[in-house]
């Protein structure tokens, strides 16, 4: 397995169609790419037009892939399920997948936290792990801290040089310290 201090010190990137196309042979050959985080899904029907594309061209360059799910809180938990599973297949995933959470979109905290909590007991138990909750340190603090999703690890948005600190004390598990990194094989910022 990865030791700690081996995991702490790889870097990752995660992309979306918004990178268009990206060259991955390019990308594993500069050594620099430790894993790729890339959007599936978002919502209850929309799929990033992008993933199928990214998916299969980043492990065909040998590169450890795993996909994200972009969590809205105002729609079906089961048709939201149904459209992840859809798209993201077990067999191609080398890590956990995330559910990213950025909005409330309109609902209160408390029902945004339980309609995280089912989706994630649903993705859990299909996935057989449990996944990794992607969102930003002022979201996370403002519906998240103490809400009872300490079972999930985190992986927390904070574009600055000061480490992220959560108002409940919880680790991270990733750091997204940059919207604005370069890599050679990818046009604009990753």
């Amino acid at each position: 397995g990865v030791g700690a201090l081996d995991f702490v010190s790889r870097e990752g990137i995660d992309v979306s169609h918004y990178q268009g196309e990206i060259d991955w042979a390019e990308v594993a050959r500069t050594g620099k790419v430790g894993y790729v985080f890339i959007k599936a899904t978002e919502g209850s029907g929309l799929e990033d037009d992008m993933y199928d594309y990214n998916i299969t061209e980043a492990r065909k360059a040998g590169l450890k892939v795993g996909s994200y799910h972009f969590f809205r809180a105002n729609l079906s938990v089961d048709d939201q399920f149904a459209n992840m599973t859809s798209k993201v297949k077990r067999e191609m995933q080398d890590i956990i997948p995330i559910i990213d959470v950025e909005h409330t979109n309109g609902v209160s905290s408390a029902e945004l936290v339980a309609n995280l909590k089912a989706f994630l007991q649903k993705v859990t138990q299909y996935y057989g792990r449990k996944p990794i909750i992607y969102t930003f340190v002022n979201f996370y603090n403002q519906h998240f801290a103490g809400a009872g999703l300490d079972d999930y690890p985190l992986m927390i948005a904070f574009y600055r040089d000061a480490q992220p600190e959560l108002y409940d004390g919880r680790k991270y598990m990733i750091w997204q310290y940059s919207s604005r990194g370069e890599m050679p094989g990818i046009r604009g910022h990753v």
